[in-house]
């Protein structure tokens, strides 16, 4: 019986420090883990966010000239540019850069040829979207 008692005792002592220590560090990494994921998760979503709102940009910007009358300035021959905030949706910093350029008489005479670049900074890279698409102007 006293043997019992001896090791019931010695089970009642609790956690020594190093084993403190231990949990504490397995915690710790296992947190800073969590967290990198967590930044780098952020930043994905951000960039598609980025992304998705870039390519609504130039939808919004394509259907419109597409329906423009023939004689909206935005057709003209030559490049035009805008900050999308007016169109669409802004990103980051109050807008996306959008430009299209406007070529008369291409594929035939009649008709014009418009190329819409819309674009947006990933962190440190420029990225863009693009479409091209030919109407007619009569």
């Amino acid at each position: 019986m006293p043997e019992n008692s001896y090791h019931r005792i010695l089970s009642n002592r609790g956690m020594t420090l190093v084993e403190v220590m231990v949990a504490g560090s397995i915690c710790a990494v296992v947190f800073l883990i969590s967290m990198t994921i967590a930044a780098e998760g952020y930043a994905k979503s951000k960039s598609l966010r980025n992304h998705l709102q870039s390519n609504f940009a130039l939808s919004y910007i394509a259907n419109s000239l597409a329906i423009a009358p023939s004689n909206d300035p935005r057709l003209t021959p030559g490049t035009h540019s805008i900050e999308c905030s007016i169109y669409a949706c802004p990103v980051a910093n109050g807008g996306v850069p959008a430009t299209w350029t406007v070529t008369a008489n291409e594929p035939s005479v009649g008709f014009i040829q418009i190329d819409i670049s819309v674009g947006w900074k990933n962190v440190s890279t420029q990225r863009s979207v693009r479409t091209k698409f030919t109407r007619s102007v009569e």
